[in-house]
């Protein structure tokens, strides 16, 4: 069994060991002294622990821990963002609430041509179409049955199932399968418009 005791001898192992470890026909028995030769000098001497290794059920058994603290601390981490984001979604639509129809009024004043956006340093703000949509909050029953049919109603009625289903025109809606007009009770008609958007930094 190879044993180091100065410094030289500890360089000339580890040169020896490279070496080796290049050679296909290597003997697994010489690399394996020098490497415990090494690491005993590295650690009685030096003072370099061994580095860790995972290499039976404890070390395992710590793997495995580890993994699940580190996961649990992602779940811990998105549930105090989730909480971060819908503070600051409040506040953004507290500022929707209070300046949102000055800044609409602003941004039109002062678009002109095709435009529908100003630039800042800050951000951009623009007109963006957004689409007519239906609403529906009344009695299941009053729904047309070409509708329900259309597995629009769950346990509930599905808002985006039924916008697919209907087509709004102005201020009234229409069967996308026959065209026929429709209105009943629950329903409400939004006609397509646009909305104001706001993205930080500027736009391309």
């Amino acid at each position: 069994m190879t044993t180091i005791e100065t410094h030289e001898q500890y360089l000339a192992a580890k040169q020896r060991f490279h070496e080796l470890d290049q050679q296909a026909d290597a003997s697994p028995e010489e690399l394996s002294d020098l490497a415990s030769a090494i690491l005993a000098y590295e650690e009685e001497v030096i003072g370099v622990k061994p580095a860790f290794e995972v290499r039976d059920l404890d070390t395992l058994s710590w793997y495995v821990e580890k993994q699940s603290d580190l996961a649990s601390k992602i779940k811990r981490i998105e549930a105090q963002a989730a909480a971060m984001i819908r503070d600051v979604q409040r506040e953004i639509d507290g500022l929707e609430y209070r300046f949102g129809h000055q800044a609409e009024r602003v941004l039109r004043e002062n678009l002109t041509g095709k435009k529908k956006s100003l630039k800042f340093l800050q951000g951009t703000i623009g007109l963006r179409k957004t689409p007519g949509r239906v609403k529906f909050e009344g009695d299941i029953r009053d729904l047309p049955l070409a509708v329900a049919m259309r597995d629009v109603v769950i346990t509930k009625v599905d808002q985006t199932k039924l916008n697919r289903e209907i087509k709004v025109v102005g201020d009234k809606a229409y069967l996308l399968e026959t065209g026929e007009e429709i209105g009943f009770p629950g329903l409400t008609v939004t006609p397509e418009g646009e909305k104001v958007f706001v993205k930080a930094g500027q736009e391309d």
